[in-house]
């Protein structure tokens, strides 16, 4: 099952399962995130973290703190960060 990571407040919805049964399509991902484009984060557990590639541009103002916490566990570059709402799940959920 999989998570959002809400950009506004930190919160968590989580127990989404894809419309099939078994995993995401690529439209989905984007319409759980709210974006046209989504760019993958691999995560030091396994998962994947789903985000808006072009959110930095579009809506800079949309810092989401806790999924930026989980993309600097995972290595990500010093200063970067992550705006709007994150999606995680496993990556064998994706198709």
């Amino acid at each position: 099952m999989a998570k959002i990571i809400k950009w506004l407040n930190g919160e968590i919805e989580d127990s989404i399962v894809p419309k099939n049964g078994t995993d995401f399509k690529l439209d989905e991902l984007t319409e759980h995130v709210g974006c046209i484009s989504v760019q993958p984060i691999y995560l030091n557990d396994g998962s994947v973290m789903w985000i808006d590639e072009n959110g930095k541009f579009f809506q800079p103002e949309n810092y989401n703190a806790a999924a930026t916490k989980l993309l600097v566990e995972a290595g990500g570059l010093p200063g970067d960060y992550i705006v709007g709402d994150a999606f995680i799940c496993k990556n064998s959920e994706v198709l």
